[in-house]
C-alpha cells in the first residue's frame, strides 16, 4: 500500500514537470520564431532604406491601420518601394511594394512605426516591429525588438 501511494506521487509529479516543461519548450520555440522573423525583416528594410533618397520618403498609413505604419521612398536608381502593415481577416501582416509589384513577407505582425527620432535630422529614421506567435490554445508570445535607427545615405 506504501509503494502504491510512494509510486503515485512521484508518477503525479513527473506528470507536472512534464506539463510545465512542455509550456516551457514551447515558449521558447515561440520566442525564438518571433526573433528570427524581427531580424531578418528589419535587415531587409534597412538595408533598402540606406539607399533611399531622403527628401523622397513619406511616413503615413494604409487606411485603417495605425498611425506611422507605412514608409515610403525612392532609391537613388528610380524604384519606388513602400513596407506597410495591413490587417487580412484580423492578422497583421507585412507587405513590401517595390515598382507597383506588392509582396507579402510575413505574418504574425503585430504593429510596425516607422519615426523620426529627432526633430532636425530627416535622414534618421526610427524603424519598430512586434511580432507575435501563437504558443499554446489562445495564447501568444508577443516579442518587441526595440527601435533601430537607420540612417538615410542620399541627401
Amino acid at each position: 500500500m506504501i509503494t502504491v501511494a510512494l509510486s503515485s506521487v512521484v508518477v503525479g509529479g513527473m506528470a507536472t514537470l512534464m506539463i510545465s516543461y512542455s509550456k516551457m519548450e514551447k515558449l521558447t520555440r515561440a520566442r525564438i520564431n518571433a526573433q528570427s522573423n524581427v531580424r531578418v525583416y528589419l535587415d531587409l528594410m534597412i538595408k533598402m532604406m540606406r539607399q533611399a533618397q531622403a527628401s523622397t520618403v513619406v511616413i503615413d498609413q494604409v487606411s485603417g491601420e495605425s498611425p506611422w505604419s507605412r514608409i515610403t521612398f525612392t532609391k537613388i536608381d528610380g524604384t519606388s518601394i513602400s513596407f506597410y502593415q495591413q490587417r487580412v481577416n484580423g492578422e497583421g501582416r507585412l507587405f513590401q511594394a517595390v515598382a507597383g509589384t506588392t509582396k507579402m513577407l510575413a505574418t504574425n505582425l503585430r504593429t510596425m512605426k516607422f519615426t523620426y527620432p529627432s526633430t532636425d535630422d530627416s535622414t534618421i529614421i526610427g524603424v519598430s516591429l512586434c511580432f507575435e506567435e501563437p504558443i499554446y490554445g489562445t495564447m501568444t508570445n508577443v516579442l518587441h525588438l526595440s527601435v533601430e535607427k537607420v540612417r538615410l545615405m542620399n541627401q
